[in-house]
């Protein structure tokens, strides 16, 4: 989260810093990408993510609000190798 410089990267990490739901994500049938139902969202909330959509840049410097995790980051959390490279958009991203 703090890539881009985000100061507030340090506070959102105390409170991010316990298990997560399940990342489900989104389709376009549904309006494409996200990280689930509502109550998945209500639990990202609960870890200071925006979980509505999927960010393409980690927060600005000048962010303000809750962040969103980006394709990246939610693929480290589901357990994907660091150097694993995606291609495509937010939606239809595959592994190389």
């Amino acid at each position: 989260m703090s890539s881009n410089g985000w100061s507030g990267a340090r506070e959102w990490r105390e409170k991010a810093n316990r298990i997560a739901p399940t990342i489900v994500g989104g389709s376009k049938k549904h309006g494409g990408p996200d990280l689930g139902p509502t109550r998945s969202r209500k639990a990202w909330e609960c870890l200071g993510v925006d979980g509505s959509l999927i960010a393409y840049d980690p927060p600005s410097s000048d962010f303000i609000g809750m962040p969103r995790l980006t394709v990246r980051k939610a693929s480290l959390l589901q357990g994907f190798p660091i150097d694993w490279e995606f291609v495509g958009k937010k939606t239809p991203a595959t592994d190389k």
